[in-house]
């Protein structure tokens, strides 16, 4: 599978190297804001509901594959994602207007519609942070890069976030773990609840969800159940962070970096 590719709400990929051979994306790499003002002085700016013409070409045998895996998310209004390189936007594909259709021609060249109610580009970066061990460790350096840096306390460490602006995260907290709490930078996510060692503890900045999910994938709500001290939702400020927890128990930080367009040299060299 190539870097450039759609995958709908249910994991199935459009290839647009193999499947549909896209020859002009430049719409992608475009962005502007609309502004709203009070005596013609700006107020504040916004991107709303936005549209992106693509061309490419489509292998005939390929069409009716590609146009039930886009169809699928806009009958279950599911946003999918279009990715390029090591990021993606989410996002409909509304329309597939074909050129000089006839039966006897194998490829068409067709312009598709992107569609989107949130016109930026994310890439979601991954800090994993292991339960500490038994052996408490005086600033021990790893021989290999690490994703965090130990510090003299157990469960004490740090990591940076490059986005510049603060940015929305999604924190996975693996049981067994009772009322666990984190610190970063001073504020506390903490829920006041039991996770087994089966289950694990979901928290989303981006649509103000918390919720357990248990061995065999059920979902319980814990909202109710989040610290009032401080917001749990608190988006992860740009640059270095300090984290602070009990040592006790893992989780993973997945920090999102929200673009107006994709970085234009990562996103490239991923798609040479």
């Amino acid at each position: 599978m190539s870097s450039l590719y759609y995958q709908n709400s249910r994991s199935e990929i459009v290839d647009f190297i193999k499947d549909i051979h896209l020859t002009d994306i430049s719409e992608l790499y475009s962005y502007s804001y609309s502004n709203l003002s009070d005596n013609n002085v700006i107020k504040k700016l916004y991107r709303g509901i936005t549209d992106f013409k693509i061309k490419g070409d489509i292998y005939s045998q390929k069409y009716d594959s590609c146009q039930e895996k886009f169809d699928y998310d806009v009958i279950h209004n599911e946003k999918g994602r279009f990715y390029i390189g090591e990021y993606y936007m989410q996002c409909f594909i509304t329309s597939m207007a074909p050129q000089d259709v006839y039966f006897k021609k194998f490829i068409h060249n067709h312009t598709l519609t992107v569609t989107t109610d949130t016109p930026y580009w994310i890439k979601e970066t991954r800090f994993s942070f292991v339960k500490s061990l038994e052996i408490k460790m005086e600033g021990f350096a790893y021989p290999f890069e690490y994703p965090f840096t130990y510090g003299n306390a157990t469960g004490t460490s740090s990591f940076t976030n490059d986005s510049i602006k603060d940015s929305n995260f999604k924190m996975i907290i693996y049981g067994p773990v009772s009322n666990p709490s984190i610190s970063i930078n001073g504020n506390i996510y903490t829920v006041s609840t039991d996770i087994l060692a089966s289950e694990y503890l979901v928290i989303e900045s981006t649509n103000r969800k918390a919720y357990k999910v248990g061995m065999n994938g059920e979902k319980t709500n814990v909202f109710s159940k989040r610290g009032l001290d401080f917001d749990i939702f608190t988006k992860i400020p740009s640059g270095r962070n300090t984290i602070q927890w009990s040592g006790a128990f893992g989780f993973d930080m997945y920090i999102y970096d929200e673009r107006s367009k994709p970085k234009w040299i990562s996103s490239i060299q991923e798609m040479i």
